[in-house]
């Protein structure tokens, strides 16, 4: 092995999973050396959790415990910067499946009762820092650690409730109260108080002044809102309201068909990134229209069935996914041609994870690849009855897929790049999320947060 060019090792190596790589770099000092070296590793790490995973200090039994010891002589050469950054990050994966965790409770102080769950929602900002909203008020905290409150960071514009929050680049959030959109930047590192940058009405022609006491009086019932890339859509009825994020108008845009509808939900596509699925609600039946944000026009594709009970979409590579109660379709949104079709006795939904539609029906996991068409049925090992599924709640850095089932979480593991396709599952009896479609999770995956009440917030560290 020490006479082979680096080239054959590297192509040799390329063929080797990390446990077969960690076998050869305990074969010799000399294998150490080869085999231990970065790039190797590197590809089996997540860049983001790695730098999150560099200072984050290890809280969650079993503990990281690093190789090297500074105490003792070590004559061996240090572990490379990605080989320690993958022992980190198996760390934490194995807190995700075997529920290895420490819940902490945030309990939220506000001067406005509100009696439900309106406006009651919680988001990261970072990896250790989270906001809540409670109605119109916003609160930060710092949830490295034990969880502590730092400071109301922003006063909104209106009394209305915060109804739409996304992370932007460069320390920058934005929300939403009705359809008044409000831009803050939150500094590096994070401000107690952040900078209003920015804010417009979305329904509005242009950026002229709003007069918030004015404008606000009537609320259109029927709003929402999704951020693209450089892009904000807005819909108000039946009317998509195209901005880019630099406070410019690029269109209003009037859904097809007829008369007496409006627009219930927006799905993005990650891949092209600019087209857009609108579901549209007409006369209590569901209509499904593709629209590219670049050319601010529908594709001549529509897309008719019933109501939308256990109905799910996603969309990716010029594909439409839909799971609607006995079936499973795939369609092609250029060519208006149906691509694939599985029916189903139960349906649970569709997720998009790497280049895969993956659905859910009686005890049965179907894959779809988006870009070479290819398909494989896997069966799921359930205890309980399928028709005891829920949903599919998230994926989780494409490496899970957590579903609500029966009184617990699944966690699926999946491995996309096995031959064939590998599913395991683990079922997370103390997950503590249950009933809990707010979950939300940080960039490094070590942190997760739901709303347990208008008042109280569980934040779960797997780290």
């Amino acid at each position: 092995m020490e006479t082979l060019p680096m080239m054959v090792v590297k192509i040799i190596a390329h063929c080797l999973n990390p446990m077969e790589l960690a076998a050869c770099c305990g074969t010799s000092q000399t294998w150490r050396e080869i085999f231990g070296n970065d790039i190797f590793w590197e590809r089996y790490c997540s860049s983001n959790i790695a730098e999150h995973l560099a200072t984050a200090v290890s809280r969650v039994q079993p503990k990281f415990v690093s190789p090297e010891n500074e105490q003792l002589e070590n004559t061996l050469s240090p572990i490379g910067e990605w080989r320690l950054a993958f022992m980190k990050e198996h760390i934490l994966w194995n807190h995700w499946k075997n529920g290895e965790m420490i819940q902490e409770m945030i309990n939220i102080q506000n001067p406005y009762w509100v009696p439900s769950y309106e406006g009651a929602r919680c988001e990261f900002v970072t990896n250790d820092h989270l906001i809540t909203f409670r109605r119109n008020r916003v609160m930060l905290w710092n949830i490295s650690n034990y969880p502590q409150y730092i400071s109301d960071p922003v006063l909104p514009l209106s009394s209305h409730v915060v109804n739409f929050y996304s992370q932007l680049d460069e320390n920058k959030i934005i929300f939403v109260q009705g359809t008044i959109v409000q831009i803050y930047c939150y500094g590096f590192p994070i401000n107690t108080k952040w900078s209003l940058e920015q804010y417009f009405m979305f329904n509005r022609t242009d950026r002229t002044r709003v007069n918030i006491m004015k404008d606000m009086e009537t609320v259109p019932s029927n709003v929402g809102c999704i951020v693209k890339e450089n892009f904000f859509v807005g819909y108000c009825d039946d009317q998509l309201h195209i901005w880019n994020l630099s406070g410019t108008k690029l269109g209003t845009v009037l859904c097809p068909g007829l008369n007496n509808y409006e627009i219930s939900g927006i799905v993005t596509s990650k891949t092209p990134s600019k087209d857009l699925l609108i579901e549209v609600v007409r006369n209590n039946k569901n209509h499904l229209y593709v629209f590219n944000l670049d050319k601010l026009e529908f594709y001549p594709s529509t897309y008719n069935y019933g109501d939308s009970w256990r109905s799910s979409y996603a969309i990716a590579n010029g594909l439409l996914a839909i799971c609607h109660k006995h079936s499973f379709k795939i369609y092609n949104y250029h060519t208006i041609t149906l691509v694939w079709m599985m029916p189903a006795a139960y349906t649970v939904g569709v997720l998009f994870l790497e280049d895969y539609f993956i659905f859910i029906a009686t005890n049965t996991m179907y894959t779809f690849h988006t870009i070479t068409g290819s398909s494989q049925c896997i069966f799921v090992d359930l205890t309980d009855d399928i028709e005891n599924i829920y949903r599919f709640n998230d994926t989780i850095s494409d490496k899970f897929v957590l579903q609500t089932h029966r009184w617990n979480e699944i966690l699926y593991e999946v491995d996309l790049k096995s031959t064939p396709i590998k599913f395991k599952t683990t079922k997370l009896q103390e997950a503590g999320f249950l009933f809990h479609d707010d979950i939300v999770i940080n960039n490094s995956c070590t942190k997760a947060a739901t709303m347990l009440t208008h008042n109280r917030v569980k934040i779960i560290s797997k780290w």
